[in-house]
């Protein structure tokens, strides 16, 4: 006979992130934390000379994004 689990998970944002996800069941009750986690490096930022440029910005913005979507990494790492 299987164990139900019922997962919760709660988000905590407190200058950084902290995960907190609890499995609960009749028979177990398991902690997985994972504190703090930068999520500025995700962002990305323009420089002050394109602020008084909306144009400008924007393609800033869009090829910043572009490149943090091309990252990739070798599957042995």
């Amino acid at each position: 006979m299987r164990k139900k689990v019922v997962p919760s998970l709660i988000l905590a944002v407190l200058a950084a992130l902290s995960v907190t996800w609890w499995l609960s069941s009749k028979y177990q009750a398991n902690d997985v934390m994972t504190i703090p986690l930068d999520l500025s490096l995700y962002i990305p930022i323009a420089p002050k000379w394109v602020h008084g440029d909306p144009d400008l910005e924007t393609l800033t913005y869009i090829n910043r994004e572009w490149n943090r979507q091309q990252i990739a990494f070798d599957k042995s790492s």
